[in-house]
This record gives C-alpha cells, sequence and structure tokens, in this order.
C-alpha cells in the first residue's frame, strides 16, 4: 500500500523548546516507519505555522531517515541536531544492515572526475554506474570485491528507507490536485464519521487505489474550521479516535492510531 502523510508545519510552533520540537518530530518519524509510509509531506499553516519549524521538521526528517553509519560525514554540529541524542533509534532495514553487508547506502564523494563513496566501512570506495550526483548526494550501492579491493556500484536497496520529506507550501493547492478518484483519502477529524460506520468504505476504496492520502488538520484548528463545507464532499472525514477520552489528541498520537487503523483496515479480506 502506497501512503502519504500530510501533516502541518504548526504541530511545531506550538512546542516552546528546540526540545520538545525534535521530540515530535521522532514521533512522528517513528509512527511512520512503523507502517512504512512512502511520502511524509508537511505543509505550510499559514495561520500556526512558520517557516523555521518546517526548515527545522524537514532537517531533523533527513538527520533521523540518515542510516546512523552516515551521519556523521552528512551533517556538521549545528544547533537544530543539538537534542537528536534524545531520540529513539528508528531501526528500520537501511538503519540495520551490518559492517559487512554489501547491500546498503552512502554518501557521495567527488574529487576531480573521481566519484567515491563513504559507506562506513572504514574506507571510502570508489564509485561506478552513477555520473549524475554531486557531493552530499545519498544512495544505495552494492559492495563489490574487486582485483584491487572494494568498489561501490549502483544497485536499488531492498528494504525501507524511510518516506520520502515533500514540503507543501500552499495546502489547498495540494488538496485540490489530488486525484479523489485513485486515491483513498482521509480528512482526520473529531467530528468526521466514526471509524467503526465507514471501515467497509473504506477498505473496498483502499484495495481499489491502494494509495492512502492520510490528511491532519492544524493543532489549533480541525479541518472544519481550516477548510469550507464544499471539501466534507472529498474524500472521507474519519474520526479515528472513537469514544476518545481526553479533550484534544496530539498529532503525533492522531498518526499513529490513523495508520495503525488503515493498516488493519487494508488488510480485512472478508467484508
Amino acid at each position: 500500500m502506497d501512503i502519504a502523510v500530510c501533516v502541518p508545519d504548526s504541530v511545531l510552533s506550538e512546542r516552546p523548546s528546540l526540545l520538545s520540537k525534535t521530540e515530535k518530530v521522532g514521533e512522528i518519524i517513528r509512527a511512520v516507519s512503523i507502517f512504512e509510509v512512502k511520502t511524509l509531506m508537511v505543509y505550510h499553516d499559514s495561520e500556526d505555522g512558520s517557516l523555521y519549524d518546517m526548515k527545522l521538521f524537514e532537517i531533523l526528517v533527513k538527520y533521523l531517515l540518515t542510516p546512523p553509519y552516515l551521519r556523521k560525514f552528512a551533517f556538521p554540529m549545528s544547533n537544530e541536531l543539538k537534542y537528536v541524542g534524545f531520540l529513539p533509534p528508528i531501526n528500520i532495514p537501511s538503519h540495520t544492515v551490518e559492517k559487512e553487508d554489501n547491500f546498503r547506502h552512502g554518501i557521495i564523494i567527488r574529487t576531480g572526475n573521481e566519484i567515491y563513496v563513504e559507506t562506513g566501512i572504514g574506507k571510502r570506495v570508489r564509485l561506478t554506474g552513477y555520473s549524475n550526483v554531486k557531493n552530499g548526494d545519498i544512495i544505495p550501492v552494492k559492495l563489490v570485491k574487486t582485483g584491487s579491493g572494494v568498489e561501490a556500484v549502483r544497485h536499488n536497496f531492498k528494504g525501507y528507507s524511510g518516506p520520502d520529506f515533500v514540503r507543501v507550501m500552499n495546502f489547498l493547492s495540494f488538496i485540490d490536485s489530488i486525484n479523489y478518484d485513485n486515491n483513498t483519502v482521509i480528512y482526520t477529524s473529531r467530528e468526521g464519521d466514526h471509524a467503526s460506520r465507514v471501515w467497509k468504505g473504506l477498505a473496498h476504496k483502499i484495495k481499489t487505489t491502494n494509495k492512502v492520502v492520510l490528511l491532519f488538520g492544524s493543532p489549533k484548528r480541525g479541518f472544519e474550521d481550516m477548510l469550507d463545507k464544499s471539501y466534507r464532499k472529498k474524500g472521507f472525514w474519519v474520526n479515528v479516535a472513537e469514544g476518545q477520552a481526553v479533550r484534544t489528541i496530539r498529532t503525533e498520537e492522531a498518526v499513529l492510531i490513523s495508520l495503525g487503523l488503515m493498516n488493519f483496515v487494508a488488510r480485512i479480506t472478508d467484508f
């Protein structure tokens, strides 16, 4: 299933400190990685968000999705990464390769006309099969033994490497551009239909499209306040936490709950 999750940058704006912002991004990345989300989109909330938080979100996501053995080569020390050491590891397949594994990721190092790649094995190796790359690019490779040692060749990584990060600067333009026939589009909303009532329609749509776009509103304004009533006719408006006892559910909690629900519904075969 091709899953895209879309959250606002204002999920960070409500947090006062860099530590709390870092923790929130870590929780969201853990949630989307558990369910192998393909794309993580962060849209600019023009009322409550900030472009600084959009940038911080991207920096933290890219750091967290970089295999640990490459982080010291890919990221210089910076204030934005001050608290990443407090976050638990993601442990997705691209992060859990052993030193002797041939399939891994590497960071590009260009020297004149030569292209090398640092792959965390203790030395950089020559790269073949790639030409349109630049310093700092992180790519999947296979390490191959040669007569003179080891070289890296172009090769897709077969396991999950985390979601692609996409900035969305205009949320309305984005949701208007979605093909609602070919995607299962879900607006999470406390005032939406209870999941227990619409799960059959969701299951059928997911099996038909095999694509899910999961949308989350602003922490301060739900979709009922953000969008006019015409959007109620588009996609599914779903309350994913039916019977909640707390007054509000945080975005990172809603992401985990929603993905767990979609994962379950998508796997139902008898309905």
